[in-house]
């Protein structure tokens, strides 16, 4: 079976290009031919990595002009899109075989994914939450979560953690939050809730006794990367002074290695994550496999990937442009887990050692073999039933043409054609 994405390029630092990075190769190990379309990392040519082959962006973003021509090049059986797929064009999905494998972030499934999914040819859903909102919708759909590398997020000895915190310029005996929240989203109320966060840091600290509290959050702090302007942010609640940001160009640079990223996360005391919703929330996966336990939304799939954590309560829930519901998390609540936290550092570690051993059922050895495996022998034996790969382009209907000015009186001589 030839398996063509829809995502991020395998190169690129985005959650997205990690789990391309890890599922693709791994897919061909097991005797399927993949393919990457690159709506993002990759434009002007198509290249081989790792041996697979990534085709570029196209005009319109996405990949919506470029995804059904790529497919009948390559001769692609499914293509998965590994993306929020209200942004496609539903003719795609009438011309293509797509198997969705997106986040499902709200509640109810919105009316723009619940149509998409329904004209798929199958579904995959990557958090138990997704599972129940489909089947709750009436959308079968089969379960593969998102791995994490355990080579790479991994605990670290106690001297190491010390150089890393002098590498990062924090301190030896201080207690760090830690975030890895990407900053790409302007909304308000913040989709990371940014601004939940750090008051409940500034409550403690000003409270007094939560001198040695520090928040790190690693994500690019200013609009560049379409997000909100988080050093005025932080600045309004006159933060600055125990807020830690990544140095000065990371993300202009691409961002940091997934080894990075690893000693980021051994350097931290407890990670948060305070979001709206997240559609999986791999750095709470991440952070888990390096020992690090977590404060998270009671929402969605983060309260799944808490493991012996604690989880945040919602304080209201909210609707988004895609007229479903997310939750705002709860200040107080915020401050309350932190504060146990500080308070309990015995706890925080035991607990660091459950989410590590949680985190193992997340192995890519076991979701290739657990999820993946069975889930694509059932989708190939669908296609055996139908037609294998893609012979022909059905005819689609053609979109609306915008209304045309008023023309000018004709002339007795016709003007030229521009």
């Amino acid at each position: 079976m030839k398996i063509m994405f829809l995502s991020n390029s395998a190169w690129s630092s985005s959650g997205y290009g990690m789990q391309i990075k890890e599922v693709a190769p791994r897919l061909k190990e097991m005797g399927y031919e993949v393919a990457v379309t690159a709506f993002f990392g990759l434009q002007g040519g198509r290249i081989e990595y790792d041996g697979i082959p990534h085709f570029p962006a196209g005009f319109q973003p996405y990949g919506n002009d470029v995804i059904i021509p790529n497919a009948m090049e390559w001769g692609a059986d499914i293509v998965i899109p590994l993306m929020d797929i209200w942004v496609l064009n539903p003719q795609i999905f009438q011309a293509v075989r797509m198997v969705p494998w997106c986040p499902i972030d709200h509640s109810p499934v919105p009316r723009e994914v619940l149509m998409r999914m329904k004209s798929s040819f199958a579904a995959l859903g990557f958090s138990q939450f997704a599972m129940q909102e489909l089947a709750n919708a009436g959308v079968a759909a089969q379960y593969i979560p998102h791995g994490v590398n355990t080579d790479i997020f991994h605990p670290m000895k106690p001297a190491e953690k010390k150089l890393i915190r002098a590498e990062y310029g924090l301190e030896e005996d201080a207690f760090i939050v830690g975030m890895v929240a990407a900053n790409q989203d302007p909304s308000m109320p913040t989709r990371k809730g940014y601004e939940r966060i750090l008051p409940a840091i500034t409550q403690l600290r000003y409270q007094g006794g939560y001198d040695k509290l520090y928040l790190y959050i690693h994500t690019h702090p200013g609009r560049d990367m379409g997000g909100v302007p988080l050093i005025d942010i932080i600045n309004s609640f006159d933060a600055g002074k125990f807020v830690y940001l990544p140095r000065p160009g990371t993300f202009e640079k691409g961002g940091v290695s997934r080894e990075e990223l690893a000693k980021l996360y051994n350097a931290f005391d407890l990670y948060a994550c305070p979001s709206r919703s997240e559609g999986f929330g791999v750095p709470i996966l991440e952070s888990a496999a390096c020992g690090i336990p977590s404060i998270a939304t009671k929402f969605a799939s983060m309260s799944e990937l808490c493991f012996s954590g604690w989880t945040i309560e919602p304080i209201t829930d909210v609707m988004t442009p895609l007229l479903a519901f997310q939750v705002i998390p709860s200040i107080s609540s915020i401050a309350e887990r932190i504060a146990y936290a500080y308070d309990h550092r015995d706890e925080v570690k035991e607990k660091g050692k459950q989410s590590h051993l949680a985190a193992q059922d997340y192995s890519w050895d076991n979701v290739m073999e657990t999820y993946w495996r069975p889930a694509l022998s059932n989708i190939e034996a669908r296609l055996h039933r139908s037609h294998s790969g893609l012979s022909q382009l059905p005819q689609l209907p053609q979109p609306p043409q915008p209304p045309q000015p008023p023309q000018p009186p004709q002339l007795m001589t016709p003007a030229p054609e521009e």
